[in-house]
């Protein structure tokens, strides 16, 4: 399914500022650029999200895009997010941050005060993922996955203010340079990427998923495009989708979506 590694010509693009560093990215990846290759900022100011919402980095943030030249079929793709977030979670678990996945793209800490928010309950979002493919027929040719961490609370009231579910890698004791933290995150990332051509590292991953989940055991309403699926997510399946059961005891299978949580 994948067989490309980290490649010793794959080069760390480092920007003081610019407007996303997956715009970057993918215009590289128009460029050839190689496996592996890294574009970092000290600020975003255009960086998306999933669902067209933004991401703005600034200095007490960490914002860098990873490119990937997989050969893998298309229909794949979603396993990148989700492998991207193991990785991510190791990393920061590296550095005794207790952080969990918030299915599927988000990683989050326990607010220290377990305040309930709407669609958040008692978690914070400290990091998104964001993972972008370009394909040609059933094949990705390239995938650029972009990471965004909010590092320090300080001076980032802009954050606090309009996105109260918004939290910090410092309010979970995290005070390491941004480059330590970078620097063992692409680390994590090489680890898992080279190994993702090996049958059983994908159940290693769904275990680790399974296991630091915020979204299992809790009910969910998850946003599909115009549509909503409301109940309570029992299960993560084998493919990576999530298993919801209805409150008319029905269940489905949710393969991508905007979730929010509560107990």
């Amino acid at each position: 399914m994948y067989n490309a590694h980290m490649t010793p010509q794959a080069t760390i693009h480092q920007l003081e500022t610019c407007s996303s560093t997956n715009t970057v990215a993918l215009d590289l990846v128009k460029k050839g650029a190689a496996h592996g290759t890294v574009v970092v900022t000290k600020e975003q100011t255009e960086g998306r999200g999933r669902q067209g919402r933004s991401w703005i980095a600034t200095e007490n943030s960490l914002a860098f895009s990873l490119i990937l030249r997989p050969d893998m079929a298309i229909e794949y793709a979603p396993r990148l997010t989700l492998i991207a977030a193991v990785a991510l979670l190791e990393a920061l678990h590296h550095f005794q941050v207790e952080a969990y996945i918030k299915w599927p793209n988000d990683i989050v800490i326990l607010a220290a005060d377990k305040q309930e928010l709407p669609l958040w309950g008692p978690f914070r979002k400290v990091a998104g993922i964001l993972a972008e493919i370009s394909s040609q027929g059933s094949q990705i040719q390239a995938a650029v996955v972009g990471i965004g961490i909010n590092l320090d609370r300080e001076n980032s009231s802009f954050l606090v203010d309009n996105l109260p579910h918004a939290g910090f890698l410092s309010d979970a004791g995290f005070f390491d340079k941004p480059e330590f933290l970078l620097a063992t995150i692409l680390k994590s990332l090489q680890k898992h990427f080279d190994q993702i051509h090996n049958p059983s590292h994908w159940a290693d991953c769904l275990e680790k998923i399974r296991h630091f989940s915020a979204t299992l055991n809790r009910n969910v309403r998850i946003e599909e495009g115009n549509s909503s699926v409301v109940g309570k997510a029992i299960a993560i399946r084998d493919d990576g989708s999530l298993w919801v059961q209805k409150p008319d005891g029905k269940t489905k299978a949710v393969y991508a979506g905007d979730v929010g949580i509560s107990l």
